[in-house]
């Protein structure tokens, strides 16, 4: 497999999907009622180029948390490419009570730091045909209420100059059980 698509999935009373073709055993077989885990899918680190779908609408989790997690497990793989589709205000179904206010793009966005060396960073705008189901109601009530969502430019550039280059990172995800053992 050479490429995936990934989504930031979103988290619904009646619906949880997250649309991954690594992980789509757990999602038929299971019931999900919390973001994937992605450093629990050895074979993530195989693929070298991600279409990931990454929304800011509010939702009942962190909306960094599944974005985190993929970050994590794809940081040290070869990437060649990421191409990030942002999905557009107003097409999310947003759970009842976390009203309509959405994430900083910057925010949302701040995990893709912890990638290095990936050989293409690209952002843009998601198209209303491919838009993952599990992200909308209806694609044709849905266009007209829809608000575009970019990165700055200078955001772009920043993470661009950070991700594809070959600068030393931390990796406290891979620290944490050393020294826990050492201090046990």
């Amino acid at each position: 497999m050479d490429i995936a698509n990934s989504s930031n999935f979103n988290s619904s009373p009646e619906s949880t999907l997250h649309i991954c073709p690594l992980n789509r055993w757990r999602n038929q077989y299971e019931d999900i009622d919390e973001p994937p885990f992605f450093h629990m899918i050895p074979a993530i680190q195989y693929v070298k180029r991600w279409k990931l779908f990454v929304s800011a609408a509010p939702l009942y989790y962190a909306p960094t948390l599944a974005l985190h997690d993929f970050c994590r497990s794809i940081s040290q793989s070869q990437v060649i490419s990421l191409e990030v589709v942002i999905i557009p205000r107003g097409v999310e179904r947003i759970p009842v009570g976390l009203g309509g206010y959405y994430s900083l793009l910057e925010e949302v966005l701040k995990p893709l730091r912890h990638l290095r060396n990936v050989g293409k960073l690209e952002f843009r705008q998601a198209t209303i045909d491919e838009i993952p189901d599990c992200f909308t109601v209806d694609k044709s009530i849905m266009a007209p209420h829809i608000t575009p969502l970019l990165p700055s430019q200078e955001l772009v550039m920043e993470l661009n100059e950070l991700v594809t280059k070959d600068s030393p990172m931390e990796l406290v995800h891979e620290i944490y059980l050393p020294l826990l053992t050492y201090a046990r």
